[in-house]
């Protein structure tokens, strides 16, 4: 091989992806898993500032 892959695709215009597909798939599934669990702990945030806003009316509502 007398020229580096890389100097060729520029030579080309071709920019070469920086992960083999295998990688792109298994961090594709990555990031979608991640998404649900963000979702996930976004909704039991929202419970829980729920519950607490909840908790401190009832307890002004007694005052």
């Amino acid at each position: 091989m007398r020229f580096h892959p890389d100097y060729i695709a520029e030579l080309e215009g071709v920019k070469l992806d920086k992960f083999s597909p295998l990688e792109r798939r298994n961090l594709e599934r990555q990031i979608e898993e991640l998404k649900v669990r963000v979702e996930k702990a976004e909704s039991a945030l929202a419970k829980i500032n729920m519950i607490s806003l909840e908790a401190l009316y009832l307890r002004t509502k007694e005052d």
